[in-house]
């Protein structure tokens, strides 16, 4: 089985199990990355609890930049 298979496959384990939010999609970006052969990655959440839908910083990872900027509090609106 290559490498990408058996990531997508751990990624899909930690679906089922992971049980804390925030290390599962730290997981997915990650697993992303390595797939991928990225140096960074970054997943953001459409929020729709607010009135007018906004996409949502969630995760912010690099390999080269060692201090990325806080993004938990980031976020763009969005046109339906």
């Amino acid at each position: 089985m290559s490498a990408d298979v058996t990531a997508l496959n751990r990624t899909g384990m930690a679906l089922m199990m992971e049980r804390d939010h925030d290390t599962l999609l730290r997981q997915i970006v990650d697993a992303a990355m390595r797939v991928t052969c990225s140096d960074a990655g970054a997943l953001y959440l459409l929020d729709k609890s607010k009135g007018a839908p906004r996409l949502r910083f969630k995760v912010a990872r690099s390999e080269s930049v060692s201090t990325l900027p806080q993004v938990a509090d980031m976020s763009f609106a969005v046109d339906e």
